[in-house]
């Protein structure tokens, strides 16, 4: 039978009139009415055409129907959906510099809606004393490793903290005008046409930080995030895996904190990406997360995947029922055909760490080896050098002496050379004088040269001089005389 009404009678009275008990759904609106299959009638026809929509969809809407039931109580500014939607409209260039920058892992973070309601029940069963989930009577232990495995972080080095605080500096450089910085507004740059440089570094490092790896409670970038800027090109080289990982345990803290107050209405700090894909993780229903066990893990959870399994869970008794296929812990929902497949995988890229090890050792230890080459061949010159100067350090000290010897006789000659000059001058005069005229007088001249002549101390030079006063005496005694002899 058919049950023809108007639109106007559908739309008022839509969510009363079912037909044999099931709704139709007619477009993107949920309308129920009355037809008959059997019927003909252009309306029925077109309505039967219409209400063939996919089983899938129906019961994604009657989740969503049904949550709408359930108070959500949780609230927060990690926003997955928003990252997702930036990092799609990015160029390849854009994205090969955040490889560079170290979080290329978070370029695989699918399209979705975070399940708040799982969040919630999630994060009031997780003992942030000893980091474990207690789901399905399993205890489940988070580490800042399962962070690395999740979204494909850095683990290692300086942890992220050192290097917060405010840093007006850096505004300048990376274009972040004053006051206060909105993330909305950050988005909006990266995806305009902002070239690839330090601006483009900065803003999706602050962007990140603020709306998924570490989110505050409000729509703007936290003041103590700037000073991190000055360290841009050293950014992949800190511990972010730990930085995520504290980031989340203060806020379930302080959550937990906020319950026993009287409103359980509450806003999350923290990435609870992280927790949620957390527990998915663990959650074994057979085929239905049976995916590849490549990395980050956030590639493979998308809507469809988690509805999936949100919906089973819910149909066991949610979170605390046992009856929940959980794996143990520590433990993956990987199968054992994932496993070994990402064990051979590790093991080869083990393998391949090691060879490309050894050959960089290798040409390590002959560049040592050349180096030291180098280094002895140095040292030898310089040994040599230094034996050279010491030796010409000698010769400098004896050409010293000689030199000062050498003036030393330069000095006994001038004297010599004065005496001689006197003595000529003093014989002259004596020669000159009229009673110089016999030989006993001549003798006594001579007499008085020998004397003086023997105080020399240099027998060269007192020869010398006896030669030169020889020829004088002779040119001016008279011939016949006979002179003595030096």
């Amino acid at each position: 039978m058919c049950l023809r009404v108007s639109s106007e009678t559908i739309g008022s009275f839509a969510s009363l009139i079912h037909f044999e008990g099931n709704p139709i759904f007619w477009g993107s609106n949920s309308l129920s009415y009355m037809f008959d299959s059997s019927c003909n009638c252009s309306f029925c026809l077109s309505t039967l055409k219409m209400s063939k929509v996919d089983e899938g969809v129906s019961s994604e809407l009657n989740d969503e129907n049904q949550q709408r039931k359930e108070k959500v109580y949780l609230s927060s500014r990690c926003g997955v959906q928003e990252f997702s939607g930036l990092i799609d409209s990015l160029s390849d260039d854009k994205k090969h510099v955040i490889e560079d920058m170290g979080f290329g892992g978070l370029l695989h973070l699918k399209k979705h809606k975070l399940k708040l309601k799982l969040c919630e029940e999630l994060m009031m069963r997780f003992d942030v004393t000893t980091s474990q989930l207690n789901v399905h009577g399993n205890r489940l232990t988070l580490r800042v490793d399962d962070v690395v495995t999740i979204l494909g972080l850095h683990g290692g080095g300086m942890n992220v903290d050192t290097h917060l605080g405010e840093g007006d500096e850096v505004r300048v450089r990376f274009n972040l005008g004053y006051g206060q910085i909105k993330c909305s507004n950050l988005k909006t740059d990266m995806m305009k046409d902002l070239t690839v440089g330090d601006e483009f570094r900065g803003k999706f490092l602050l962007y990140s930080m603020s709306r998924l790896l570490r989110p505050s409670t409000a729509v703007y970038v936290p003041n103590n995030y700037l000073r991190i800027l000055g360290n841009i090109d050293d950014v992949g080289n800190l511990n972010w895996a730990k930085f995520v990982y504290d980031g989340l345990l203060e806020g379930i803290k302080d959550y937990q904190n906020k319950l026993e107050g009287t409103s359980r209405e509450q806003s999350v700090t923290g990435c609870i990406l992280l927790l949620e894909i957390f527990y998915l993780e663990h959650v074994n229903m057979h085929n239905v997360t049976r995916h590849s066990s490549s990395l980050p893990r956030i590639r493979h959870w998308d809507d469809k995947s988690i509805g999936t399994i949100v919906k089973k869970v819910s149909s066991l008794g949610g979170v605390d029922s046992i009856q929940v296929e959980f794996g143990r812990d520590g433990a993956s929902c990987f199968t054992i055909e994932d496993v070994t497949a990402q064990i051979v995988q590790l093991r080869n890229e083990f393998q391949q760490e090691m060879h490309s090890t050894k050959s960089q050792i290798g040409d390590l230890k002959k560049e040592m080896s050349d180096s030291m080459s180098q280094i002895i061949t140095k040292l030898s010159s310089i040994e040599s050098h230094l034996e050279a100067k010491a030796a010409n350090k000698t010769i400098e000290d004896e050409a010293v002496q000689v030199r000062t010897k050498k003036g030393e006789l330069n000095d006994d000659a001038i004297a010599h050379e004065k005496t001689c000059e006197g003595v000529r001058t003093g014989a002259d005069h004596t020669i000159s004088e009229e009673n110089m005229t016999t030989n006993e007088d001549s003798t006594n001249v001579y007499d008085k040269l020998d004397n003086m002549a023997r105080d020399f101390k240099a027998k060269e030079d007192f020869v010398e001089l006896s030669d030169d006063a020889s020829s004088l005496l002779k040119a001016s005694t008279p011939k016949g005389n006979h002179l003595v002899k030096f």
